[in-house]
């Protein structure tokens, strides 16, 4: 059969882009295909928001990679998580995880969210990831 490789938008704040770099190497080590957010020098905001939105249709999965970015950017990235159920054509995102690094946040400040919160390490360790990577598969189509 065909395979098909899950997509996953790892979504993260700007200044993490060094940060970020082992936890998207390990998914695409996995075989998985990632969307990431326009960091072109020079993009506008209607650029990198047309960009982060036709990640949020396209993709499988989301990973919100919470380190830097902080409280505001971790809710607005939530609320367009779920404003994108109405422009997904295949229905909401199948699974939405936020990976909160040792240094993302304190414990009063952590989100209160029914989505997986993934605890992460310093340095990257891909167990953590298993729980949530392990039910995407990476699935044949006959």
């Amino acid at each position: 059969g065909v395979h098909i490789r899950k997509q996953i938008y790892v979504c993260y704040a700007d200044e993490d882009n060094v940060a970020v770099k082992p936890l998207i190497d390990h998914l695409f080590d996995q075989g998985h295909e990632i969307l990431e957010s326009l960091s072109a020098p020079g993009a506008d905001e209607q650029q990198i928001f047309e960009i982060h939105k036709r990640n949020l249709c396209d993709c499988d999965a989301v990973i919100l990679f919470a380190n830097s970015g902080g409280a505001f950017w971790l809710k607005m990235q939530l609320s367009e998580i779920q404003r994108s159920a109405a422009w997904r054509k295949n229905g909401p995102i199948m699974a939405v995880a936020i990976y909160i690094t040792p240094t993302g946040f304190n414990e009063n400040q952590r989100p209160r969210t029914h989505y997986d919160v993934i605890e992460g390490s310093e340095p990257f360790n891909p167990a953590v990831l298993s729980a949530f990577i392990t039910p995407l598969g990476s699935g044949d189509y006959e």
